[in-house]
This record gives structure tokens, sequence and C-alpha cells, in this order.
């Protein structure tokens, strides 16, 4: 009886052992990389990196910033805000998803999915909301 135990748990250990061995040996090959700088492949990142203004101005993007500062380490802030005004997005965190997905985190620290698209050369960026509503902005020089 009290070996049935003790094998019961020693087969346990080993399965723990090989579990932690195979999340080991994976994050091992990424060069003991975070997960968020394995998911954001520098491609997807150099792009956004910049200050971004809005070229666009239609009634419903009033609540988006005129300028924004992306920076490579995923945050991103409003800059030349006034101080009265309400912006969807202050200052956060952003995160590609695929090539098409963008999460962003808005000024009530929800975390929001926006459609990106950036034009040929990359100067254009054109994110849309939940709604539909395109805000354009080009690059900054």
């Amino acid at each position: 009886m009290l070996n049935r135990f003790v094998l019961k748990y020693f087969v346990l250990f080993i399965k723990i052992i090989v579990i932690l061995f195979a999340v080991y040996s994976c994050t091992a090959n990424q060069n003991n990389k975070h997960p968020k700088d394995i998911l954001m492949s520098p491609v997807q990142i150099k792009p956004i990196v910049g200050v971004w203004i809005k070229s666009s101005s239609e009634s419903s993007e009033h609540n988006y910033p005129d300028k924004l500062f992306f920076k490579e380490n995923g945050l991103f802030q409003a800059i030349d805000k006034p101080e009265s005004t309400f912006y969807i997005w202050d200052v956060g965190t952003y995160e590609f998803k695929g090539k098409t997905k963008i999460l962003i985190s808005c000024a009530n620290d929800k975390i929001v999915a926006y459609g990106i698209k950036f034009s040929k050369n990359k100067q254009v960026m054109t994110i849309t909301d939940e709604q539909k509503c395109k805000v354009q902005y080009h690059k900054s020089e």
C-alpha cells in the first residue's frame, strides 16, 4: 500500500519535471526574451514608432488626440493636448495583434482592439474603431 502511494507521487513528480523542462526549453530558444517581445516583431513595431499628427477632421474624431507619440517599448502618449479636452487615448500601452489589429489602452484603462492600416510608404496610418469611425494620422518629419 505504501509502495503504491510512493510510486504514484513519484510518477507525478517526474511529470512535473518533464513539463517544467519543456517550458524552459521553449523559452530558452527565444534567448530569454519577454513573451511580449516574442509576439511583437520589430517589423510590426517599426512603422508606428514616432510622432503622428491627425490629418482627418470628422466630427466623430473629436475624442482622438491631434498628436500621438508611439515608442518602441509599447508605450504611447498624446502630446500637445489641451487641459480641458478629454481624449480616448492619453497615455498607455499598445500591442499589435497580427498585421491589421492593434490593442490600445484607453483613458478609462480599458484595452480596446482597433483596426490599423498603413500606407505603402508607411507615412499614413488609419485606425478604425468599433463603430467603424476612421481616424487618419500622418507621420511627422
